[in-house]
């Protein structure tokens, strides 16, 4: 790895000998990232605000967040990325190169 490589877009095949870097990949890994934060703040602080300050101590709905959110905190990340992976096969979505 160099800055070159680091900087420049793809054009080839860096590894082969070919002019070429992984600027879009470090640019789409920041888009998505950034999406991803900006879907789940919008997301999940009116339900905790609502929670913490709205919700009666002890409601079945606070107790249904916090028991799904328990949930979702034991599922290793490797099973979202299966998941999703096989959705997106089911959805017809493929590869191109």
């Amino acid at each position: 790895m160099n800055w070159d490589m680091i900087t420049k877009t793809p054009q080839g095949g860096f590894y082969l000998g070919k002019e070429g870097g992984v600027l879009n990949a470090i640019i789409g890994s920041l888009y998505l990232g950034l999406g991803a934060s900006l879907f789940s703040f919008i997301l999940t602080v009116p339900v905790v605000v609502y929670m913490n300050v709205y919700a009666p101590i002890g409601s079945r709905f606070t107790q249904f967040i916090r028991l799904s959110l328990d949930i979702l905190y034991g599922i290793p990340s490797i099973v979202y990325g299966a998941f999703g992976f096989i959705i997106m096969i089911y959805l017809g979505m493929k590869f191109l190169s």
